[in-house]
This record gives C-alpha cells, structure tokens and sequence, in this order.
C-alpha cells in the first residue's frame, strides 16, 4: 500500500518550486527599470530562504542570488555578498564554483577579506570551509580584479602555509586545496614544483619542516621582496594564536 507523502515532503515541495520559479524569473534578466520594485520584493524572498532547513530550498536560493544578471549586480551587492558568505557554514560549496563571473566579480575583494577574517575563527567547519571558498575564488581572479585579487592572496598565503599542520585534518586539506590554485597566480618561479612534493601532502611533522624548507628557499630566490611582509605576517599570527587556544602542532 502506498504511503501518502507527509506535511513536511509537500511544504518542502511547494518551496523547492517556488525558489526555482524566483529563481529563473531573477537570472531571466527580463526586469526593466518599470520592474524594479518587483525584483527588489524577490529579492527579498530568496535572502529569506537561505537559511532555510531545506538544502533544496537553500541551495535554489543561492543559486538565483548569485547568478544574478550583472545589470542587477552592483544594486544588490550586499545581499550577494551576504548570500555568498553563508556558503562558509553550508555543505554545498557547488554554488560557489559555479556563479557567474559578472555576480562575483564586483564583491571579489570584499569578499576576499571577509574570508580571512573566517579563517581565525575557532570553529573548524567554518575555517575550513573559509580556506575552501578562498581557494574557490581564484576562479575569478584573473579578470579586471586580478591585481587586488593577488594583494589579497599574498595576505593570506602565510596564514595558509601554517593552517597546513594544525590539528584538525578537515582544514589542513582545505589548506591544502587552496594553494594549489593559489600558486600559478603568484607567478612565483619553482613554487609550484614545491606543492607537488610528498612533504606537501603529508601530514608527518618531518615532512611538513622539510617543506617549510623548500618553500622558504624558493620565495628567498625568487620572492625577496616579499619576504619581509610575509615574516612579519607570520610573527602577527603566532602572536595572536598564543591568546587563543592552540590550533598549530608547532
């Protein structure tokens, strides 16, 4: 005998097809200026539901958001922003990669910031999945804000290098993940070769000081002017992490 589906089945239902239609109503790009208010109210409706308990629903939303026609974008910058950031705390990194260039080009370096910010926090879903996005947006950063984009990556690489041998193994591979697409952007001559050796992937502490080795003497010949700024970056994140509960097997 069939079973009927439950109350909670159709309500999720009923909203999964709501935020598919907002959604391709939004990407459809057919808003004139007499259709503002309109989109403004679906808008609205989607930043709503992105918190929804419905992964459906959540990951429906995100994808109209983000997607948005770049005519739309600088009007709704903040809710992007926003939209994209609560990525950090879902398990559907998918949106991310897959949003148009036009929707996150524009939040590329607030966005960018935002996550740095994410990577100190203590809990380890978060950091990790602030690594993971960081990683995700080098996707987009070699179009107009990829000058910006390569500062910010040059902020972060230290922090990265040391979350590669903290405790939890969620971040390390994060960690991990994010330089490899990191590293051509940096043009840096021989780093690359240094992030395809066994040290790179191991999670020995021998093996990661012998990396820290070969990492160091490339940036010295072929970075020495960012060497300086990357010690004193290193120096500032030591500091701050002796106030907070150790997270490094240093």
């Amino acid at each position: 005998m069939m079973k009927a589906p439950s109350s909670d089945f159709l309500v999720d239902g009923l909203k999964s097809y709501s935020c598919l239609k907002l959604s391709k109503i939004v990407d459809a790009n057919f808003c004139s200026d007499g259709f503002g208010p309109l989109l403004e109210q679906m808008v609205q409706a989607l930043c709503r539901h992105v918190s929804d308990d419905s992964p459906t629903v959540r990951r429906l939303c995100l994808r109209g958001l983000v997607q948005m026609p770049s005519i739309h974008v600088l009007q709704y910058t903040t809710q992007i922003l926003g939209v994209i950031l609560a990525l950090i705390d879902d398990s559907d990194e998918s949106v991310l990669e897959s949003s148009s260039t036009d929707a996150v080009e524009p939040v590329l370096l607030n966005l960018s910031i935002r996550l740095q910010n994410l990577q100190e926090c203590m809990n380890e879903k978060i950091r990790a999945n602030a690594y993971a996005a960081f990683g995700a947006l080098s996707t987009y950063g070699t179009g107009p804000q990829r000058d910006s984009f390569l500062e910010q990556a040059h902020a972060a690489f230290p922090r990265i290098v040391l979350h590669l041998h903290e405790d939890d193994h969620s971040v390390r591979q994060a960690c991990r993940n994010t330089l490899k697409p990191i590293a051509p952007l940096m043009e840096i001559d021989g780093i690359t070769v240094v992030f395809n050796t066994h040290w790179f992937s191991s999670d020995h502490r021998g093996d990661y000081e012998d990396f820290l080795r070969e990492l160091a003497r490339q940036l010295t010949q072929n970075l020495a002017a960012r060497v300086d700024r990357y010690m004193t970056s290193i120096i500032q994140i030591l500091d701050a992490e002796i106030c907070k509960k150790p997270m490094l097997n240093m």
